[in-house]
């Protein structure tokens, strides 16, 4: 171990291996429910430290990481599914704010696995998958947006089941199937017509004026 002339937390002593490869032995042989202990203090000192979106993937980590080691260790995990859970989503919204979309469609996919959300929780963790897919071009993003909108349009939100269809609109805009898109596009401004005023419903009627 090296102790390193600056540390990346201020106020912090900062020691680093030499080598990835010790550092990966020392680790394997630590007991797996060690390992999850340890990695649940790492999760809860990093959220200490305040600025999450600074350190949203490495909490998301560690959270996971705790997860699967007490589940393959048979440890009870419902203190930290819930962390697991919230820190994922906050990685997945961090890479999709950096348009590092296939990241964060991993990262709501991971956060899905979890479990333990309500249905409006779920939804909104759908559509926001559905949305990276989307961004990131890929092959399922029509199946995921008509999934996400049934599952928003099933807890009553409009606004956002709107969006994910003005983004289908835009998917079948681009394959040539104008009609169906202009069946999203009415689908989209039905929704919004009567919501008040709000950053998805001028996002909904920006699409439907452009096309």
């Amino acid at each position: 171990l090296r102790r390193e002339r600056r540390s990346s937390v201020a106020g912090e002593v900062e020691y680093a291996f030499r080598h990835l490869l010790v550092r990966d032995v020392a680790y394997g042989q630590i007991p797996r429910g060690v390992r999850a202990d340890k990695h649940r203090v790492a999760a809860r000192w990093i959220e200490s430290l305040g600025r999450p979106e600074d350190h949203a993937e490495m909490l998301a980590h560690h959270y996971l990481s705790a997860l699967e080691l007490s589940r393959a260790a048979g440890q009870p995990t419902a203190d930290i599914a819930e962390g697991a859970r919230d820190a994922l989503r906050e990685a997945g919204d961090r890479a999709s704010s950096l348009n590092s979309f296939g990241a964060a469609v991993r990262f709501y996919d991971e956060a899905l696995a979890v479990g333990s959300f309500d249905h409006a929780d779920r939804a909104d963790v759908r559509f926001r998958r559905a949305k990276a897919l989307h961004l990131a071009a890929g092959e399922e993003r029509d199946e995921a947006l008509e999934e996400a909108r049934k599952a928003l349009l099933e807890v009553g939100d409009f606004e956002r089941a709107a969006e994910a269809d003005a983004l289908l609109a835009e998917v079948w805009w681009h394959r040539g199937n104008r009609d169906r898109s202009r069946d999203h596009l009415d689908r989209a401004h039905a929704l919004v017509e009567e919501l008040p005023p709000s950053a998805g419903k001028a996002h909904v009627l920006s699409q439907v004026s452009r096309y």
